[in-house]
């Protein structure tokens, strides 16, 4: 199942709001292939969780209009409004939106964190945290 080029640029909008650029030591998520990441969520994996892929897609593309009660797309919100309809979907009271919302996430999050790129930028913190800790540690003891 095919992902059209506008569906790979949603889901880049999504899982930039999903996963926003907080800690500067760490590369944000739109620098990762992400339309790879879409494309191969939907073609190279069994029919059913292709398929919730693409209807978190649409689901979100359209969710302004009852969110927000904004005549708007997903496409046309700023950062705050594109914040606010992911806070939404991850609380709707609709199970199988939150659900499908939340399968959406927990991928995007594994596909982030299990980069290459993102892992070693996270182990080099942890062991230079670990190792100026250690350091303190060695001071204090002396």
């Amino acid at each position: 199942m095919k992902l059209s080029k506008y569906e790979q640029k949603v889901a880049r909008a999504i899982m930039c709001a999903i996963l926003p650029p907080t800690e500067p030591r760490i590369a944000p998520i739109a620098d990762l292939d992400l339309e790879g990441f879409a494309r191969y969520a939907t073609e190279d994996i069994p029919l059913k969780p292709a398929l919730g892929f693409r209807v978190v897609i649409w689901i979100t593309l359209f969710a302004p209009i009852f969110v927000l009660k904004k005549l708007e797309t997903f496409m046309g919100l700023d950062h705050d409004e594109r914040d606010r309809v992911v806070d939404a979907l991850v609380y709707s009271s609709i199970y199988e939106v939150r659900a499908l919302f939340l399968f959406f996430k927990a991928y995007t999050s594994l596909f982030f964190f299990t980069s290459s790129r993102v892992r070693a930028q996270v182990t080099e913190d942890h062991l230079t945290i670990s190792g100026e800790r250690l350091v303190r540690e060695v001071r204090r003891a002396s």
